[in-house]
């Protein structure tokens, strides 16, 4: 229905939105009378606003005539005036004349200017004109979210190139018609400050820029896609087999030679690792998790949250992919890893998906991240709550009799309404003040543990340690918080404004700092709600396992390049250390 698009002078800027093309598309197919009727419509409306327009530019041009004439005339009284008496008085009769015109075209145009004035008051109007568009394409929305699809349906839709050039609304109209499920992958961007898993701790207590690194290359990679965006081949495999951490990566093998322990590196990315005998395939994969966001278990900062959301709908049709289980599962644990595999290992465009990013948290507005962070890049550890508890049991009498032994018990014994009063009492009493140090002290699981070490040779220090791990796991903040701080999203839209390029096409803002929720509240709010019962989508043969030839396209090629750069930093020579 392009014909509807050129109504110009006459749409107000709220109805010049255009509904997307592939609602366009449906329409054309599936209403086509409608759009008849309403093309009529639009049709009628124009011919009677090019009759109006002829007419009252005629009405214009004949105002604009008479303006005309009245300045000639006027010019012509002003000259009189300029005249020598006795030159007045000769021409005397002719400015009489001059008089009369002037008042008589005077007359003319006010009649004038009133005709154009009524004439444009019966300007046609295309509001009518407006609401039947409007109500059709609402009709049409309706229409193409109740719609039934194929498989093909959903291969035509979800290319990566029709996603990327949607707007946030008309992806979400768009998935209202296809199963609502999607893929997350959640970012390292600011203080990792928690890990729910022995197994991804990588990382806790650093800084990371992964966000703005994604950023800036467009793309959410692969480790190894990673490493060959940003490097030369050579030194591109160095960093993909971690050569310059294997004392971090392998702490245990010192007495190993380099080459050795290298050797064992190459192990751990191209034969099989601790998580995996699908080394290669899990390094080359893009990692996203189903129907959740893995926060816990991948991500940075709790309440400040990044993550990518993909249509499952597109992967299923566009990409390879494997892992563990189906594109349609939910689950918070490290069992929900999907892995995707992208031609070349090029990634995925973060403008293919939706970037949620939080609005509400107070970020610092150097870092945008939530904690303050010292000259070397760390964060800083709250000392005020460690102290006051050490201070409290060594410094003090009573400690241990008041909050193991007796507190507990007479809070218990007391009336809801007075226990708040017996903890403030002891607090003060041991110069507690910290609000988290007051949690915690009431907190039963530590206490147990406090009352287990009491006594002991090494009390002091055991204190230290499970306090740390205490307060880093319990604690709202694990670390100090930054000052002076603005909105995580004043500060993000800061930096989209100064990096305009970098700008993903479709950014979500949440509140609340639960990414899961933040996803799910989403779609609900914009009616996508369809479930799939095929866990494929329809494309059986794009589930490829992670031991196959699909999974695993380059593998001897880049195996080579690795051992040739194992070679050449760790030759033969090299002996064991003693």
């Amino acid at each position: 229905m392009e014909k509807f698009q050129n109504q110009s002078e006459n749409t107000a800027p709220q109805e010049a939105s255009q509904p997307p093309q592939f609602l366009k598309e449906f329409s054309r197919e599936n209403s086509q009378e409608e759009r008849d009727v309403i093309a009529g419509a639009i049709r009628e409306r124009r011919r009677e606003r090019d009759a109006w327009r002829a007419e009252q530019n005629t009405r214009v041009e004949g105002k604009e005539n008479l303006e005309a004439e009245l300045e000639t005339l006027q010019g012509q009284i002003d000259t009189y005036g300029g005249e020598s008496f006795l030159r007045k008085i000769k021409d005397y009769f002719a400015y009489r004349n001059v008089k009369a015109q002037l008042a008589e075209r005077a007359g003319s145009l006010a009649s004038a200017q009133d005709s154009v004035d009524a004439w444009q008051s019966e300007k046609p109007d295309f509001q009518e004109v407006h609401s039947l568009l409007n109500n059709f394409y609402e009709g049409e929305e309706k229409k193409w979210a109740e719609a039934g699809h194929t498989p093909e349906d959903i291969e035509q839709q979800f290319t990566e190139e029709h996603l990327a050039s949607l707007s946030v609304e008309d992806y979400a109209l768009l998935m209202k018609r296809f199963p609502s499920e999607m893929l997350t992958h959640v970012t390292r961007q600011g203080i990792r400050d928690h890990a729910d898993s022995f197994w991804h701790t990588a990382g806790v207590g650093g800084y990371s820029n992964g966000f703005k690194e994604m950023l800036a290359d467009g793309k959410l990679r692969s480790s190894l896609g990673i490493a060959l965006q940003e490097h030369s081949k050579e030194e591109a495999m160095a960093i993909f087999l971690k050569l310059n951490r294997i004392d971090e990566v392998l702490p245990n093998t010192r007495n190993l030679s380099m080459r050795e322990r290298a050797l064992l590196m190459f192990a751990n990315s191209f034969d099989h690792n601790i998580a995996t005998d699908d080394a290669f395939a899990d390094s080359a994969a893009v990692h996203l998790a189903s129907e959740s966001v893995m926060d816990g278990m991948y991500g940075s900062e709790r309440g400040n949250e990044i993550f990518v959301a993909y249509p499952s709908a597109y992967v299923a049709s566009q990409l390879r992919y494997g892992g563990k289980g189906t594109l349609a599962d939910r689950g918070m644990s490290q069992h929900n890893d999907k892995w995707v595999y992208t031609k070349d290992h090029e990634g995925m465009s973060l403008d293919v998906g939706l970037v949620f990013i939080p609005e509400d948290a107070q970020v610092d507005p150097k870092t945008g991240s939530r904690y303050k962070i010292d000259e070397r890049g760390e964060p800083i550890v709250p000392k005020q709550r460690m102290d006051e508890v050490l201070k409290a049991r060594f410094e003090n009498l009573g400690f241990v009799q008041t909050f193991i032994q007796q507190l507990p018990h007479r809070m218990n014994q007391a009336p809801e309404q007075e226990r708040e009063a017996l903890a403030e009492a002891s607090f003060a009493e041991f110069g507690i003040s910290d609000p988290d140090t007051k949690k915690a002290l009431l907190d039963p699981r530590l206490i147990d543990k406090l009352a287990d070490i009491w006594g002991k040779d090494d009390e002091n220090e055991e204190y230290e340690r499970i306090l740390n791990e205490y307060f880093h796991h319990n604690a709202e903040s694990p670390y100090e918080l930054a000052g002076g701080t603005m909105s995580s999203k004043e500060y993000w839209e800061k930096h989209f404004q100064e990096n305009p390029t970098e700008r993903p096409s479709k950014v979500v803002y949440y509140k609340g700092g639960d990414p899961s929720r933040a996803l799910n509240e989403w779609r609900e709010k914009n009616g996508i709600v369809k479930k799939t019962e095929d866990p494929t989508y329809g494309f059986t043969e794009h589930n490829v396992a992670d031991s196959s030839d699909e999974a695993n396209v380059g593998k001897d090629r880049f195996a080579s390049l690795a051992r040739k750069v194992i070679d050449d930093r760790f030759p033969d020579r090299e002996v064991a250390r003693t």
